[in-house]
């Protein structure tokens, strides 16, 4: 999964998740050979980010204390990095939670090198920010997101 995850990014194939999911799959299986079940993983690792947290808001006079898991699996050059662009107003609370989120969903699943997942925080930050909700074109052209109401954990 880190591999497609690093793929996706790499060659920004990952905003075709919004316009043709469909595609993307049989381009990823046929031609690129990667393994069709890692493949739906992938794309159902995005699911929260592209529909689920529409209409979900973050308060950003909140303090945000990091679980016991986040703090085991995530590594801690990666949440240096999320809390500082919060900090500097480069990302919303809201943007910091999703990042945490699907990077922390990973790490629980996956033992990721500090290099490979620079390479993903990196394209996930780069995504949200051009891509990320439910409307793309909207989102790239005033950074503005639409999230459902949902948990984040």
């Amino acid at each position: 999964m880190v591999e497609i995850l690093q793929w996706l990014f790499v060659t920004e194939r990952d905003q075709l998740i919004y316009s043709n999911k469909n595609k993307l799959f049989k381009e990823m299986v046929e031609e690129y050979e990667f393994d069709e079940e890692q493949v739906s993983e992938v794309l159902s690792w995005f699911e929260p980010i592209t529909f689920e947290y529409q209409n979900l808001i973050v308060s950003h006079n909140l303090v945000r204390e990091l679980s016991e898991w986040e703090k085991k699996f995530v590594p801690s050059s990666v949440i240096e990095k999320v809390l500082s662009l919060e900090s500097d107003k480069t990302i919303s609370s809201l943007e910091r939670e999703i990042l945490f989120d699907r990077l922390g969903e990973l790490c629980l699943d996956y033992a990721v090198a500090t290099d490979e997942m620079d390479v993903i925080f990196d394209g996930l930050l780069n995504h949200m920010k051009n891509y990320g909700g439910a409307n793309p074109l909207d989102n790239a052209q005033n950074n503005t997101y639409y999230w459902m109401n949902n948990t984040v954990h």
